[in-house]
């Protein structure tokens, strides 16, 4: 039963992340709100903290923004405290896009520089070219916003 149930939540997850990758937020939240409690039990290490992130972002698109940015920074709490570099990256980078997505560049940059730094040691590559074109996009709406160029 327990194996079964493993395989069922891991079926879960990959399901959330193809429903997040295809815009479908409310289905992937759907399915992270059913598994909240298995995920919550789960050690705060690997798949469930990466996807903390991933689950807040989709809720900040469904306009629950307090709540998706409270949980991208509980991950990014937990990844500190277990020393998981990944997952801090990961975290740092959706504050960082969460915060340009709600309108709040500065703040976005901020982030986004924070998750380069984290990326200076040449790992998590996708989390650097991610952040790099954010900061792109937030650097050109400051200058089209405030009229001054970083």
């Amino acid at each position: 039963a327990d194996q079964r149930r493993t395989i069922e939540t891991v079926r879960q997850s990959t399901g959330r992340i193809f429903f997040f990758c295809q815009g479908r937020y409310r289905e992937a939240l759907e399915l992270a709100e059913e598994f909240a409690p298995e995920v919550d039990r789960a050690p705060h290490t690997g798949l469930p903290l990466l996807q903390r992130p991933l689950i807040g972002t989709g809720m900040v698109y469904r306009g629950e923004i307090s709540q998706g940015l409270g949980m991208v920074r509980s991950s990014l709490s937990m990844a500190q405290k277990t020393g998981n570099t990944t997952a801090s990256c990961q975290a740092t980078m959706a504050l960082g896009h969460n915060h340009l997505v709600i309108g709040r560049y500065k703040e976005g940059v901020e982030f986004l520089e924070s998750a380069l730094k984290l990326t200076e040691d040449g790992e998590n590559l996708s989390v650097r070219i991610s952040a790099f074109l954010m900061l792109a996009e937030a650097y050109h709406k400051l200058s089209t916003t405030t009229g001054v160029s970083k």
